[in-house]
């Protein structure tokens, strides 16, 4: 090093032991051990250890595939598999068979909450177990039309949802019509009298003559009206690409066979079934589940009221904070923070009168000090 630098840098040009440290990008770390010198990392993360510092490594994980296109920057896949097509490889997928590209995971246990049991880990499951898809058929003769779904609007005029009425006996599938997925629209299709009258199963198809312009994600529905009824079917993940038809049960969930000898459909795609809330407070933990109003709602999680007169705690002053307060004043219930309005120390018909007022919206609501 020149003895003008050295200069500039404040160390003795005469006095080899007196050296300046260079650190081009300021982040704490000289140019000599620097795995990104020009790039600021204090923390000199490297991942695959290759020396060059993952802020400055265009491939942090060795895999052979660009941090820019690689669905696991930082853990090496080649091969990038992504069961659930959520851009998140299954190699650092949290719920790698269920749809979350964001990855939340409330306790940090490394099960993301779409497929955690218990988001908070308090011991209580955040929903009960869905029950057992149905497998007996959805049975109808003719469908009306497409009442809703949820199925992108897609720019081919090619793609469609195809809408059957399979018979059993006979191993025949007739078209009833198709929905038109950019357009969105219901087309009947012509039946011959014997067909228009026979009962069948309802059935579906993804006709999408090669769109590969959108995808179905796993919990797609569409409801179909007809004649016994409007049925909401739930699509399994990527079905654009089954070819296969899709037969509807009669709870909306999808199977890819039939048993023939009993009737009933098998090879599930997709349930229509949920599990219904257990935990009142899904994401703060609660064990014992306290809910002193009763609302449903936790006490760990629910927004407490501190308005004057807001005896109850849901937020409003109303009625049933009138009828709270004249128990109080009547002294047939103890006495309740916020309760004394007008703050004289004892609960009475004063009291009573100023709720009334508030409940009514004559009397601005005050905070409760």
């Amino acid at each position: 090093m020149d003895d003008g630098t050295e200069v500039q840098y404040g160390t003795n040009p005469n006095n080899p032991a007196d050296f300046p440290v260079l650190d081009n990008d300021s982040d704490g770390v000289g140019n000599l051990t620097d795995n990104c010198p020009n790039i600021p990392n204090p923390s000199q993360k490297d991942t695959d250890g290759d020396g060059a510092g993952d802020a400055c490594d265009g491939d942090d994980d060795n895999d052979t595939v660009a941090d820019g296109q690689d669905n696991c920057s930082l853990t090496a896949n080649t091969g990038q598999a992504d069961v659930d097509s959520d851009n998140v490889g299954d190699v650092c997928d949290n719920c790698p068979n269920d749809v979350n590209p964001a990855q939340e995971d409330n306790e940090g246990d490394g099960l993301g909450d779409v497929c955690d049991p218990d988001d908070d880990n308090d011991g209580v499951n955040d929903f009960s177990a869905p029950a057992p898809p149905a497998t007996q058929p959805f049975t109808l003769t003719n469908a009306t039309s497409v009442v809703s779904t949820s199925l992108p609007v897609v720019s081919n005029s090619q793609a469609f949802v195809s809408v059957e009425k399979f018979f059993p006996s006979e191993s025949r599938v007739v078209r009833l019509g198709y929905f038109d997925l950019k357009n969105r629209t219901f087309t009947l299709t012509p039946m011959s009298p014997a067909d228009q009258t026979q009962v069948g199963w309802l059935a579906l198809g993804m006709d999408v003559n090669g769109c590969n312009c959108f995808q179905i994600l796993a919990g797609d529905t569409i409801t179909i009206g007809s004649d016994t009824g409007e049925i909401t079917a739930v699509f399994p993940v990527n079905a654009q690409n089954i070819l296969n038809l899709l037969f509807v049960a009669a709870d909306g969930s999808t199977y890819l066979q039939y048993i023939p000898s009993t009737g009933q459909l098998a090879s599930l795609l997709q349930s229509s079934q949920v599990g219904g809330p257990l935990d009142n407070c899904q994401f703060v933990p609660n064990p014992l589940q306290e809910d002193l109003d009763g609302n449903g709602i936790g006490d760990a999680c629910e927004a407490v009221s501190n308005l004057l007169g807001d005896i109850n705690k849901d937020g409003i002053v109303d009625i049933l904070d009138v009828i709270l307060e004249v128990r109080m004043a009547l002294k047939l219930d103890p006495v309740q923070p916020c309760s004394d309005i007008n703050n004289d120390g004892i609960v009475d018909i004063l009291d009573v009168i100023l709720t009334v007022r508030m409940a009514l919206g004559l009397d601005q609501l005050k905070q409760c000090i």
